[in-house]
């Protein structure tokens, strides 16, 4: 992991290389390589500003060349964005989870549905059907997989790798 700070905006940028190899029945050989690049970046708190409480994330992702599945090199197959939005912190400093969601695009705004800014939590409805949850949320922005690499499953992979990965609190030791 390399972390590089940039100018005095108090930014750092994480980037790391990581194999996904998705768990499914299929024969050896019929389960493609997947590898995700990941940059993350996040803006130090100074104003409490709402988008301060969120880390966003993106990157490419790699794949085996279908047309030459012996060779080593990876091609590039699409990209994809996420957010991981840090509601723990910016409760204790009063601000509500619906702004975190609400700051960082329009996309994020389905998110909105999940709280109760009553209580500046969780909504009942996800609470009744959940259960008790952290204080945390990762969200899925998207994943565009280029033309010439879909209906091969590599968008599903590198979804099911990209929230294992981001679930793993042992990746987020490594970023901070």
């Amino acid at each position: 992991m390399q972390f590089v700070a940039n100018g005095g905006m108090n930014q750092m940028k994480a980037s790391t290389l990581e194999k996904i190899t998705p768990n499914t029945d299929a024969a050896e050989g019929e389960i493609p390589l997947v590898q995700l690049e990941i940059e993350c970046s996040a803006w130090a708190c100074t104003a409490c500003d709402p988008s301060d409480y969120s880390v966003a994330l993106g990157g490419q992702i790699m794949v085996q060349d279908p047309r030459d599945p012996d060779a080593e090199e990876l091609v590039p197959a699409g990209e994809w964005l996420a957010h991981r939005f840090l509601l723990g912190p910016a409760w204790q400093k009063g601000v509500l989870w619906s702004e975190v969601a609400y700051s960082v695009s329009r996309e994020t705004t389905e998110c909105l549905l999940l709280f109760d800014d009553r209580k500046n939590g969780w909504a009942e409805w996800v609470q009744d059907e959940f259960g008790p949850l952290g204080p945390e949320l990762l969200f899925l922005d998207n994943i565009k997989i280029e033309p010439e690499h879909r209906g091969k499953g590599f968008g599903l992979i590198a979804a099911r790798g990209i929230i294992e990965l981001l679930d793993s609190d042992a990746y987020w030791e490594k970023v901070q």
